[in-house]
């Protein structure tokens, strides 16, 4: 998981990352606290950027395209096997 305030490379790309006061929510459910967002960008799609919300212990709760198109993914569920 990123960590906030810091610059990162993922996957050829790169990421910003920090802490954030506000809340999520998604049908898995709401979450206030321990939120870290991204902004995430690639060089193979460099006018694409999307926003990673990421919760402590769950991980990528929501992803959405903010820069070069639309669209949103979200968490709907986690299994237990």
């Amino acid at each position: 998981m990123p960590i906030a305030g810091e610059l990162s490379r993922r996957g050829g790309g790169q990421c910003s990352g920090r802490g954030s006061e506000r809340v999520v929510t998604v049908p898995f459910g709401a979450f206030p606290a321990n939120l870290l967002v991204t902004n995430d960008w690639s060089p193979l799609e460099p006018t694409v950027t999307e926003e990673k919300d990421y919760v402590l212990d769950l991980g990528l709760v929501r992803a959405t395209t903010t820069k070069g198109g639309g669209g949103e993914s979200v968490r709907v569920a986690i299994l237990h096997q």
